[in-house]
């Protein structure tokens, strides 16, 4: 998650990590509820869960490349 937060606001664009609308969207309210000092561990709980759900389901039909798929090249883990 750390990694998906970092490459959406990077302005050099050094991820290179490609998002789906649902996905953005899903990333900026964590960090609009990151933001709030009174959120609880909960609800960011539910934000998280929803997001990563998003990124484990990602469609290799969908334009943008899995940003999961992406991660493990970046850490040369080899999924088989």
């Amino acid at each position: 998650m750390i990694f998906v937060l970092r490459g959406m606001n990077d302005s050099n664009q050094q991820y290179e990590i490609e998002y789906t609308e649902s996905q953005l969207t899903a990333l900026r309210e964590i960090e609009k509820k990151l933001k709030n000092e009174e959120i609880s561990n909960d609800e960011l709980d539910r934000k998280v869960r929803a997001a990563s759900l998003l990124f484990i389901e990602h469609s290799n039909f969908v334009k943008q490349r899995s940003a999961l798929l992406y991660f493990t090249d970046v850490v040369r883990y080899h999924v088989s």
